[in-house]
């Protein structure tokens, strides 16, 4: 299998592994980019303005020399043989050396002589031949090239000085060296161009600022880079540093400790915001802990407040179970040994389900077991009675407006028979072991909490046979909900009875749970699940 190229890869382990040398080279390298580019822009606009200022200069200089010259004098040296045993001749080259003495001192080229030579290689003069292009100097700085011949086509710039004044956007190279140039025409006083004055000077001056520029950019990136090596190694330092205490608090507070703080720096960036962003996370998760602590031990007392042992009543399996979806909730379920109004032993059955769930839930579901045992030991039997005492209770104890349903049960082991209330509870399942006949207890009245003047009513009472098996549930085991939204229902349940005829109740109580959590996903409980099963032997 082929590896994924990742960019990280081409840097060294010491820059992959470290974000301080990352972020050092981040910064370093865009900043010695702009340095350079800086520096390079800088260089070509100085070589730019040196340029114009001798172009300006050498333009100014060559028209100064046209009008200084006599045309007649040049006119006269053009029909000449011998050009440099004219007296005209050393008379305009005289004007022609003091004129290249002006233009030197002028840009500063230095003073003596040789310097001067070096600078400006020629002033000259050029006439015209009979050849289109080809030009013949005349008079020169250089008495030797006086009468030779120049190939005058092969630079534009040349061929106009015969039009007008001129001078080269750039040094040129010819067979003499590499200079720029500038040219205008003389006229004579019929307006006829009589020759074209020229002067070279030497571009070694442009050589040198372009080395000079070269060394000033170097020495500028030099100078940014030490800068910009500074300012990196302060930043990843600061940021590092920030990072490692941020790291170094995540690790104890990951490690278990919730007493962590981190202690701003005091510079009121981004940093001491997340500093202190961190402090109020750990803070709420030390509340969070602490909150569920206390949640846990609210589950345990609630825990402990339910059934630890089913009763034993000869004749008959009971049990019962609980599943919450929280680590409290408001499902209730309770065995209550009640002695009936003729003096014989009876059990009550009670299982309730308080609105919601959670501690507020697991609070009322408290109140309203301490109300059902206390209404048990006056009232006896009577469970219409200890349904209103319960009721009146609950209303009294939740003004806003909690409520709660309840199965209530009231067995009579000798004869079977089951006296039973509902408020507004699911249905209890009689499933007989004759046949397919399920008996559905359904709720007789509104649930608990409402109405306190509220006078509850019995339902039928039904009697148990051998193989009958009563189940009594909250709504959180009918109607736990699979993904398409469909309801576990009273009819699995019944199905699930059937088929396990003769097992006992807590493993009917087992499987119709287990079964009921499969069928909504096996998750996270959407509400409490709470069943008690009764079957006759």
């Amino acid at each position: 299998m082929r590896r994924k190229l990742r960019v990280s890869r081409l840097f060294p382990t010491f820059i992959r592994r470290s974000f301080r040398n990352k972020l050092f080279l981040a910064v370093m390298i865009p900043v010695s980019l702009a340095a350079v580019d800086t520096s390079q822009y800088i260089g070509r606009l100085w070589w730019r303005v040196e340029l114009i200022e001798v172009q300006s200069l050498m333009f100014a200089t060559v028209v100064q020399m046209a009008h200084a010259l006599d045309a007649e004098d040049l006119e006269k040296l053009t029909r000449s043989n011998d050009i440099a045993g004219e007296p005209e001749f050393e008379q305009i080259r005289s004007q022609l050396l003091s004129m290249r003495r002006v233009i030197v001192d002028a840009v500063d080229f230095g003073e003596d002589e040789a310097t001067a030579d070096e600078t400006v290689i020629d002033l000259y003069v050029l006439a015209p031949t009979e050849d289109p292009g080809i030009g013949r100097f005349i008079v020169t700085t250089n008495v030797e090239e006086a009468g030779r011949l120049y190939d005058m086509s092969r630079f534009p710039k040349l061929m106009e000085g015969w039009e007008h004044a001129t001078v080269e956007d750039q040094p040129y190279k010819d067979e003499y060296a590499t200079s720029l140039s500038a040219y205008t025409p003389v006229f004579n006083d019929d307006g006829a161009v009589v020759a074209v004055v020229g002067m070279d000077a030497d571009a070694r001056y442009f050589t040198l600022i372009t080395i000079f520029v070269i060394a000033l950019a170097t020495i500028m990136l030099i100078g940014v880079m030490l800068f910009s090596i500074l300012c990196a190694w302060w930043l990843s330092r600061v940021m590092t540093r920030s990072l490692k205490m941020l790291a170094s608090g995540m690790q104890r507070v990951s490690a278990g400790d919730l007493d962590t703080a981190i202690e701003p720096l005091g510079s009121g960036d981004e940093f001491d915001r997340i500093f202190l962003d961190f402090n109020h996370m750990v803070a709420g998760l030390r509340n969070r802990q602490e909150i569920e602590r206390q949640l846990a031990d609210a589950g345990a007392i609630q825990t402990g407040l339910l059934p630890s042992v089913a009763p034993t009543i000869p004749g008959y399996d009971i049990a019962g179970g609980i599943r919450y979806c929280e680590q409290a909730g408001g499902d209730y379920y309770d065995y209550l040994r009640i002695t009936g109004s003729d003096g014989s032993e009876r059990w009550g059955i009670a299982i309730g389900d308080v609105t919601g769930h959670g501690i507020s839930s697991a609070l009322t579901m408290c109140s309203c077991r301490a109300a059902l045992r206390s209404a048990a030991t006056r009232c006896g039997d009577d469970i219409p009675s200890m349904l209103s005492e319960v009721n009146r209770a609950l209303a009294d104890d939740s003004p806003g407006g909690a409520f709660m349903t309840m199965f209530m049960g009231i067995l009579n082991p000798k004869q079977g028979v089951l006296r039973w209330s509902s408020a507004g509870h699911d249905p209890g399942l009689l499933i007989r072991s004759a046949g397919e006949q399920t008996d559905h207890l359904a709720s007789t009245d509104i649930p608990l909490g409402i109405d306190p003047s509220r006078h509850f009513d019995e339902g039928m009472p039904v009697t148990l046979e051998q193989g009958d098996v009563l189940v009594i549930g909250t709504d959180g085991v009918s109607q736990a909900r699979d993904a398409s939204g469909e309801f576990f229902g009273f009819d699995r349940i019944t199905e699930i009875v059937q088929q396990m005829p003769g097992e006992s109740a807590s493993a009917i109580r087992d499987r119709i749970l287990s079964e009921s959590h499969a069928f909504a996903g096996g998750g996270q409980l959407e509400d409490d699940a709470t069943l008690v099963v009764l079957s006759r032997s």
